[in-house]
Formats: structure tokens, sequence, C-alpha cells
């Protein structure tokens, strides 16, 4: 470990927390000693408690657990301190606050004591609960049993879009992170216009699960039928369905009074000849209301666009999809009709291009939830709910995320300052990205393996951190399962390969399980599988390493993932987003004792993104507060150096400082300066070629006229640029599995996603953008 001041990571840090039994006194309520559990750090829990005792004292803390995987609550200390003579005293004060955890007269080694008396009574039937991880249950139906209300931000947007259909709009957006509930708030909007038939689409077949659970699991829901795609017959006449009797997931019959319909893109696509037969009865029917899941994603791939619309597959977008995995057989579709509901709803979690375009007004964006909403509102309800179980908490389970923004090490960097242009992901390029080539080979290999020797703290270097060795890391079991973003399938192989042949490099990597899931040798393809051996090893006690490019990046859920170490060189934020958003599924493991009762233990409070690319990392914080900012009305300096300040506040930034050799909080100052420095440094064309354009303008014929005029950037007479790249086009995953091609990102060119419109207009309309950017959003760089 190197000698540089790292006080910074220990006092963020603090990963998974063991429960402990803590006791505080207050000169408020002399003679009363507070007695208590915590699933969070205890200094967290009494900070809490600080804002109502300003004066108060910790006086003793105990593991509440008698093993690994048995833990007690407070109330078996209660019990024993009760039955030994402690009276327990009910505070209720003025301000609502309401505990009846204070007991009279007693000091820490009575609590002590009674800890001790709880760990040795383990075994003795009747005596305490115990909640044992062993008896955790997995639900296999879904029991229409769940009974509560929204939340008062999903009642905002229930209400938001209630507004907005009696208004007329019928085309909307929900833009909010995982983990606000977009599926149950979506099925509260459903019920708001008692929508009889709800289409729900999603490019993610692995999403379905989602929907049925929500559908038929709450009692807001019943009589509302879940159908999929297996349901549907040629002869199926929707209005026989409606007041006829189904059975719920608990075998109770149920009158069928509304029908939520699932069905996958690659379901409306049909096969290679036709439309499927059972989709003939899609001809025939009118949603009320269609959803479109991870509009981001599915909805806005060039070819699937067409699908969701209608639109007859030509031979060009039959070829396109030759080389994507899983839906080599799509073909032309004869005969395919568009979806003519009443209303749509998109739900996203990254519409940042989709914002950046015209089919939004502000009326139509029903919501606007951000991380730091969602995070924020979290600890807001730990506060205001000090008498309640922390796992309660609707927030419960997402975790913050910790980044960190490094440069790469020493060799790395005199590497990179050789080839023009090159990023950071060049040092973890192939020497071939084909399978007939040296396709297991990093291109510099003697720099990959310096790098990661660094982080994994078998070496040293002042501008990088060996994060898989760090004390406080592997105290908060943080670090446990990595995914590495690489930027080549043949990158994976190469770096499989590197661990597998030269692990005697790596005290820390070498003992993980490497899980390469994208490169040309990948041993596991279909999420499902991934997904089971991740779990597998944890059951197993096994670290794992999942290497990829772009597979299960996009709305896939891996409850385990803690940490991501992102070498690809993307310069768009949804992507970003959507890769990095993979940490923030919760992973909760529940201990259940004898009488059934739940303890819900958070098992990943917090997450790891690691990128080596700090400037790509400030410049896309800082795209997403100019997203922000378009589409709130906030637009100036001010408002955007708040909204990165906010960010930061919930997902802290930590950087190393080599000129103090300290590891520090960077804050947003220094993010939006870093920005313009980086801006003032670049080309006309590097800044053209990152702008989302808005192919739609090409229709407005002033616009259009304007712009025929201009001369090209690159040109004799005038600015010019080079056709603009668009790769490989907007990612798609399917059932079966994702395109991993060998380009850097799936959008990673924020211009790509456009419809084929000619070259010349595709410049001149980047031409504009860049101007129209300029002055709506002036940085003054």
């Amino acid at each position: 470990m190197s000698d540089f001041d790292d006080s910074k990571i220990k006092e963020i840090i603090t990963g998974r927390v063991e429960p402990h039994i803590y006791s505080f006194q207050t000169n408020t309520l002399p003679n009363l000693l507070k007695v208590g559990d915590s699933y969070r750090p205890v200094e967290e829990r009494l900070d809490e408690w600080r804002r109502h005792y300003k004066d108060l004292t910790e006086v003793s803390r105990h593991k509440a657990l008698v093993s690994d995987n048995i833990f007690f609550r407070d109330h078996s200390v209660h019990k024993y301190l009760e039955a030994n003579g402690t009276v327990r005293i009910g505070i209720d004060k003025d301000n609502g606050i309401y505990s009846n955890e204070f007991f009279d007269s007693i000091n820490g080694e009575d609590v002590a004591v009674a800890v001790r008396d709880v760990i040795d009574s383990y075994g003795v039937p009747g005596k305490y609960a115990y909640y044992d991880s062993l008896k955790d249950r997995i639900e296999l139906h879904y029991a229409r049993e769940k009974d509560f209300l929204p939340r008062d931000n999903q009642l905002e947007v229930i209400n938001n879009f209630s507004n907005a259909v009696r208004n007329g709009r019928s085309n909307l957006l929900m833009y909010a992170v995982m983990r606000f509930g977009k599926s149950i708030t979506s099925m509260w909007c459903a019920k708001e216009i008692d929508s009889k038939l709800t289409l729900v689409v999603s490019a993610k077949a692995d999403v379905r699960s989602e929907w049925k659970q929500t559908v038929e699991s709450h009692k807001d829901f019943t009589g509302y039928r879940f159908m999929e795609s297996a349901d549907l017959t040629p002869d199926m006449n929707f209005n026989e369905i409606f007041d006829a009797e189904f059975y719920t997931g608990d075998a109770k019959k149920e009158i069928c009074t509304n029908i939520v319909l699932f069905l996958t893109l690659q379901d409306l696509a049909g096969s290679a000849r036709e439309v499927k037969d059972h989709h003939e009865i899609l001809k025939k029917i009118n949603p009320d209301l269609l959803i479109i899941d991870e509009t981001h994603f599915g909805a806005r791939a060039q070819v699937l666009g067409k699908i969701l619309a209608g639109i007859e597959l030509s031979e060009e977008d039959v070829e396109s999809l030759k080389d994507t995995d899983g839906i080599d057989e799509l073909g032309r579709i004869q005969g395919l009709q568009p979806i003519n509901a009443k209303v749509k709803l998109h739900l996203s979690g990254t519409p940042y291009r989709i914002l950046m375009g015209s089919e939004f007004d502000k009326e139509d964006i029903i919501a606007f939830v951000q991380f730091s909403d969602i995070y924020e509102s979290k600890l807001k309800w730990s506060a205001d709910n000090l008498d309640k179980n922390e796992w309660n908490n609707p927030y419960y389970g997402f975790p913050q995320m910790v980044r960190f923004a490094f440069n790469p090490n020493e060799s790395s960097r005199k590497k990179l300052e050789v080839i023009p242009g090159a990023k950071p992901s060049e040092i973890f390029a192939p020497v071939d990205t084909s399978k007939s080539g040296n396709y297991e080979t990093f291109a510099h290999e003697q720099e990959a393996i310096d790098l990661l020797q660094v982080l994994d703290g078998s070496k040293e270097d002042s501008q990088l951190l060996g994060l898989l060795d760090h004390p406080s890391v592997k105290s908060g079991k943080l670090t446990r399962h990595v995914v590495i973003v690489l930027p080549k399938r043949a990158s994976c192989d190469a770096f499989k390969k590197l661990i597998r042949e030269r692990g005697d490099l790596f005290k820390n990597l070498s003992q993980y399980k490497v899980l390469n899931i994208s490169g040309h040798n990948a041993a596991l393809t279909k999420p499902e599988q991934i997904k089971a051996a991740i779990t597998e090893a944890e059951k197993n006690g096994e670290k794992t390493l999942t290497l990829t490019v772009n597979k299960m990046l996009t709305g896939t859920t891996v409850p385990e993932w803690d940490t991501m170490i992102y070498l690809k060189a993307t310069v768009s934020p949804q992507e970003y987003d959507q890769a990095i958003f993979r940490l923030q599924s919760p992973w909760i493991k529940q201990y259940i004792s004898e009488s059934d009762e739940v303890i819900r233990y958070d098992m990943k409070p917090q997450t790891l993104l690691v990128d080596l690319d700090p400037t790509r990392l400030f410049f896309l914080q800082e795209a997403k507060a100019l997203s922000y900012g378009a589409n709130t009305g906030t637009i100036g300096n001010e408002n955007i150096e708040q909204f990165v300040a906010r960010e930061l506040r919930v997902s802290p930034v930590l950087a190393l400082n080599a000129e103090n050799n300290k590891l520090v909080e960077v804050e947003a100052s220094v993010i939006i300066d870093a920005v313009r420095k980086y801006a003032s440094e670049r080309s006309i064309s590097e800044d053209v070629n990152e702008i989302g354009v808005d192919i739609s303008l090409r229709d407005n014929e002033d616009i259009y006229g304007l712009i025929s005029t201009l001369a090209e950037i690159s040109g004799k007479s005038g600015l010019n640029i080079s056709p603009i790249d668009d790769d490989d086009g907007q990612e798609l995953e399917t059932e079966g599995d994702e395109d991993d091609s060998d380009a850097e990102g799936t959008d990673g060119s924020p211009s790509g996603g456009t419809d084929g419109s000619s070259t010349d207009v595709r410049k001149a309309v980047s031409y504009v953008l860049c101007a129209y950017l300029a002055v709506c959003f002036p940085l003054d760089y």
C-alpha cells in the first residue's frame, strides 16, 4: 500500500456492516438508557437521534449475532432487562418522536450482560427469538397479499399522468431511475384511467417476471389478469375473458375486470415469414394504454422502432440484424399492424438522448426522478422514522455509489502519450479482434499487467489506488463480485487468459472465479446462466470477476454485483449510466425466526465504481446536468453546479491528488472547471461528433433551407466534419443474448440512432446543433 493519505476512503467507505445492539444516554432524559438495534452503521443511527438529543453520548455497542447466519433483535435484550426488574419507559416528545426503548437506571454493563445471555441461550426453545438465514423462503407464486399506498413521489407522478391525459396528452414519458418503482407506478396510472386492456411492450424478456409479480401480488389490482405471448390464440376474443373467472397465485378465484398483456418486441416481430398466428388478435384491438418499458433501449433501436410502429422492415433492416445474436431469424415482417393505443407511456431511467430530441414536450414528461431524489428520500425516511424497523424504509436496499476517478498507472500513461488521441481503454485493446488472429493477447500486454497489478494491490503508483487490497474495502465486504467493462470482445478473452496463465502476478485477482460472458470464448452466454453462476459462487464463499463489453449492462439485475471497473471509452451518458446502474440493484437477505418474524439484512449498502478516465467521468456528470437543466428550465452555470453538487452529496467522487499525496473528495467546482478546460482544448470536430442529433430538424423547411446553404465544417469554403460513424448502432439484448460487437460502445457515438438520412444532412444538422447548444447551454468556455 502506498504511503499517501487515504483517510478520506476510511471516512466514506463502510460497506456491509454487521447488526449491532447499541445504547446511548442524554442529559435531556436523566437516568434513562436507550437500547436499540441497527442494521446500518451505528454512527449513522446515532446521528439521526442526535437531531433530537444533541448531547447524546454512546454508552455501548455489541454485535447482534450468534454466528454469521444467526441474528437476534433488540427485543430479546429488552426481554432480558425487563425479566430482571428493569422498568421500560415510553418517551413521547412534542415533536412526534416516540420510542418505548428507554430503560430506567441501568448502564452499559447491564446491556452487555443481557446480550451475553441472549447469545448463550441460543438453542434453548422459546427463550428468545433468533433469525436464521438458512430459512430464507423463495416465493414461487405471487399471492395477492401486498397492500401499500403509493409513496409521495409516486403519487405525484400518478397525478401528473392523470392531469396530462385529461388535458389531451397521449404520448407521455416517465423518467425515473431504477428503484423508483416504475412498474407499479405505471399500473397505478393504468388504474387511474381504468385501462381495460394495458399492453406492456419491452425489448427485455427478463423483466416479464417483475411485471407479473406487480400485477398479481398487490391488492390494488384485484381483478387484473396478467397475460403473455403464450396465452394468446388466433381466435381469442378479449371480450370473453372479461368477467370470466381466473386463478391467482394463491389458488384463489377472481373475476377478470382488466387485462395486462406483456409482450416483447421480439414477440411482435414474429417469425421469419409472417406475423405469428396467435398475434393476429393484435390487429383487432386498441389498448387503452401502451406501456413501452425501457423505451431508451428497445423502442429506440432503428429496426425495432419500426416494429413498434408497424412499419415493414426493408432488406437493409433485415441485413442489419444478421450479426445480432438471438434475433437473426427475425426476417422481414409481413402485414404487421401498428399498435394504436389511446395513450402511450414510455418508461426510462436514462432517456438523455430522447430528451434532447423533440418528441416529448414539457407537458408530456410526468416524472423526472434522479438518483439523488431516491437516495435523499431514503435518508429522510430513516431520520423521520426512528421508531420503525430500518427495513420498512421503502427505499431500503438502494445502495450508495462511491465513485473513484483515477488516472492509469505510470507505464500506461507513458504509452498513451505516444499514441495520438488514445483513451485509457487503449491499454486493454487486443492484438486482433478476430478469433482467427491473436485475439487472446493485449496489444500493450506489459502496461495492462502493470495497471492491473496496481489495482490489485501488488504494485504501487502515485495516481492509482490498490482498491482490491484496501483494508476499508475488504472489511466492508466490497469487491466480492466485480464486473469489468472492456472495450472489445477479444479483450475479455485476453483478460481471462492473463489471469489464468499469470495469476501469480496478482495476490487478489488470482482469487476470483473469472466469468467471461462476452468474449469469443465465452462459456456462459445466457443471463440466467450467468446470474446462477454468481449466486452459486456467493453461496460457496467464492468471489467473481465478470468480464463484459455490453452483455447484461442494460435492464438486467445481478444483485451480487458490488463493484464495476469501467475500461471502455464510451462518451454517451445514456450508455454509461445504463452500465453503472447495474450496481444499484438491491441485495437483501432475509433472516427468519421460528415464529416467522423477518429481518431484512442489506448485503450491499454501498457500491464502488472505478473509472480510469477521470475527464470522461467529469464530462458525463456535467452532460447529465445539462440534460436536466434543459428539461427543467434551469439553464445556467450556477444551476449546473448546484445539480452536480447535489449528485456528489449522495454519490461522492474520490480522486488522488498526486501533488499532496492524498485521496480527496472531488467538489462540484472542480468538475465544472475540468470540463471547461477539457472543452477549451478540443477541436470543433471532436465537439460535433459528440452531439446528439435531433434528426427531425430536417423536416423543418426553414431550418433545412438554412443548413443546405452552409459549407461543411472541414471543406475549403468553411467548417466541415467527416461523416459520423454509427458503428454498430443501438445495442439490442434479447432473451438469448445481445450483440457484443468489437465497437467501443453500443451507442458510443451520441450522434447515432438516425434513420438513414443522407451524410450531408447529418453533417449540416450537427453543425446547426453545435451552434444551438452553444447558445442554449453557455458555460463560459
